[in-house]
């Protein structure tokens, strides 16, 4: 059973190493490339969000309750 498309879990992969660069590396990170991460590279986000959400009201039962 899959929450988000191979796509989608390929859009995640990249957006944690997006993610692991800014908050390791950001001091080296350029103007340029930032704008680039946050412009072309991490489109989908809302798409994904869809995805989990919609999976999440599918499966009311795999889902834990806050306590």
């Amino acid at each position: 059973m899959r929450v988000v498309s191979r796509e989608q879990s390929a859009r995640l992969v990249l957006m944690a190493r997006c993610r692991n660069r800014l908050v390791h590396g950001y001091g080296e990170v350029t103007a340029r490339e930032l704008y680039d991460l946050l412009a072309r590279r991490l489109g989908g986000v809302e798409e994904i969000t869809t995805a989990v959400t919609t999976w999440m009201a599918g499966h009311p039962e795999r889902v834990a309750e806050d306590d």
